[in-house]
């Protein structure tokens, strides 16, 4: 069967574009990397229990982000010039498998520090190369919101399934540190067995400096700031989340169900958002997401118990799956064919730089106020995203896949 036909079939069985194949690999990649992150959630809690201070974690998230934020455009230009998706997501998984392994007999900051690093970059670079790889077999249907939307929601999946499947033995640091590795073990193996599309490999770069013409897309690089900013208040808001839970009492098991619900609340959003984006256009999934998460932090910041974090996680999905789906679109729909894992490496640049700078403006803040200051700093963080977006016009939040800008070489 060709991949045309093959396309044609599993856009009416439900995958958008994206052979049946490659879309359970593809979600199965997607479910081991966040079921990882599930664990590694509960880093914070090991390794204070080991003497690190609260701003020390702040500063390895920040490290963690740094690295990604710093390698993200240059690997992602790097897939587009070779033509190639896979060997982006299975030596990164090897990477992530290896060294998150090394922390079980690891304690000093300094090695940790260079831990997060490494992980860093490598985890970042696999998102990007998954969400390319989607971009690849899903463009020519013009599906991409919805493939993607589809495929990601099993690493929702994943997440919730290794904090609610193992919460009961999450004390144990052996269990996180151990699941962790294994799970990036998995999604290395599932990078094997994925294929590259034919067609897509007489669509490489040809052109040097793809991420200089990108830029030059102002609408492109306006929203990339809004979204460093929305991301700088949701990272620095979730390093110091399960802290906070312990703060207000709540122990381990309560911080992982309090996640648990977050991604199940995503789950169904994730789903309404690609179809959104296809039918009104990604900027309004994306203005909904901005308007939710700063009263969505302020009520952390505001809770009185740790019983109020229930009714909380609800909105959970309205800012990350919104988000998730909504910046997804809005930058492929930017992007010419040749530089489709460059626009997601841009992303992932933003991604990573906001989720470094989040933590490390928490951590040192964290020495000036209170927990509870925090996530209220960070809701007022949130909120300057808002007419930084509206500036942008409403014309711009409309762009679809079919009506890419045609970049001119230089």
């Amino acid at each position: 069967m060709s991949c045309h036909r093959e396309r044609q079939t599993t856009f009416l069985s439900g995958q958008p574009g994206v052979p049946e194949y490659e879309a359970r690999l593809l979600g199965g990649v997607f479910f081991t990397q966040y079921a990882a992150v599930g664990l590694i959630m509960m880093l914070p809690l090991v390794l204070t229990d080991r003497g690190l201070a609260p701003h020390q974690i702040g500063l390895l998230s920040a490290t963690f982000a740094t690295s990604g934020a710093l390698t993200q455009v240059w690997l992602g230009g790097l897939s587009d010039r070779f033509r190639k998706r896979r060997p982006f997501i299975i030596a990164p998984a090897v990477a992530l498998a290896a060294v998150y392994a090394s922390l079980a007999g690891i304690s000093s900051f300094a090695a940790v520090a260079f831990i997060y690093a490494v992980a860093g970059a490598a985890f970042h670079c696999a998102v990007m190369a998954v969400t390319a790889m989607i971009a690849d077999w899903s463009a020519s249907a013009g599906r991409t919101p919805s493939s993607f939307a589809r495929i990601r929601l099993w690493g929702s999946a994943g997440f919730v399934a290794s904090l609610a499947l193992l919460s009961p033995w999450l004390k144990s640091d052996a269990l996180v540190i151990g699941g962790t590795s294994l799970m990036f073990l998995a999604m290395g193996i599932l990078g094997v067995a994925a294929r590259e599309p034919e067609e897509r490999a007489m669509v490489a770069s040809r052109l040097n400096g793809g991420a200089k013409r990108l830029f030059r897309d102002r609408t492109l690089s306006a929203f990339l700031l809004t979204y460093f900013l929305f991301k700088v208040a949701e990272s620095g808001t979730m390093a110091f989340f399960a802290l906070r839970i312990q703060e207000l009492g709540g122990e381990r098991h309560i911080a992982a169900w309090a996640l648990v619900v977050n991604a199940v609340c995503e789950m169904p959003l994730m789903l309404a958002a690609g179809p959104l984006c296809e039918r009104a256009g990604p900027g309004t999934v994306l203005l909904t997401a901005l308007l939710v998460q700063p009263f969505r932090l302020l009520a952390y910041g505001l809770m009185p118990s740790v019983h109020w974090v229930w009714p909380v996680q609800l909105f959970h999905g309205f800012t990350y799956a919104f988000m998730l789906v909504g910046a997804v679109a809005f930058v492929n729909g930017r992007a010419p064919d040749d530089l489709r894992a460059t626009a997601q490496g841009m992303l992932g640049m933003a991604t990573a730089a906001g989720m470094a700078a989040g933590p490390l403006a928490g951590s040192l803040l964290a020495r000036e106020m209170p927990l509870s200051g925090l996530f209220v700093f960070f809701a007022a963080v949130s909120a300057v995203a808002i007419p930084l977006f509206a500036a942008a016009g409403r014309p711009a939040w409309k762009v679809s896949e079919p009506q890419r800008p045609k970049l001119t070489a230089e």
